[in-house]
């Protein structure tokens, strides 16, 4: 009989604790994932501003897509990406940072950007008219944000973001309905 062939790469002697040894214990990764209070600060922080950010694109996408026609017919896209782009701007920046308070980021970030939006310029041009189209997406936009802030509020606490470092239970093993293991 010979020898199964051995796979390429660095050999381990027999014997040898091998490179499984050389990996800290899973409470070490844990603590090792904790950031510093400051560090831990400015990524809530840069997170309130990107979901903001997201929420003004929103904003300025939905605005302009106010008049959107096929044909002679209009397509009010504009209400979809309005009430789903709010949503998950809002969702977003209450899971990424943990505070409650952040959720106010986004929403003002698309009421500031869509109010002026309604305002006619000198010459007479509006990007949200006061048609049926217009006061939906502003009726609508804001449910959204409400609606969202709301449910945030009122739910659960974000999962947090160190859930998949923490050490699980040790499982149990026998028979628990008898008191034996």
């Amino acid at each position: 009989m010979t020898a199964p062939p051995t796979p390429p790469g660095p050999s381990i002697p027999p014997g040898s604790p091998g490179p499984a040894a050389e990996l800290p214990p899973a409470a070490e990764l844990a603590s090792a994932a904790e950031l510093p209070p400051a560090a831990d600060k400015a990524l809530r922080i840069a997170a309130v501003v990107v979901g903001t950010v997201a929420a003004v694109l929103v904003a300025l996408a939905s605005g302009f897509l106010v008049p959107f026609r096929i044909g002679s017919a209009s397509v009010p896209i504009c209400l979809l990406v309005s009430i789903v782009g709010n949503v998950v701007a809002v969702r977003w920046t209450y899971r990424a940072t943990g505070w409650k308070g952040a959720m106010l980021g986004p929403a003002m970030g698309w009421l500031v950007a869509t109010l002026p939006l309604t305002i006619r310029t000198a010459e007479g041009d509006v990007v949200i008219p006061g048609n049926l189209t217009g006061v939906a997406l502003l009726v609508l936009g804001s449910l959204a944000l409400a609606g969202t802030a709301y449910v945030g509020i009122l739910g659960p606490p974000p999962p947090s973001p160190n859930r998949d470092l923490r050490i699980a239970p040790e499982p149990v093993t026998g028979d628990s309905r008898r008191g034996t293991m």
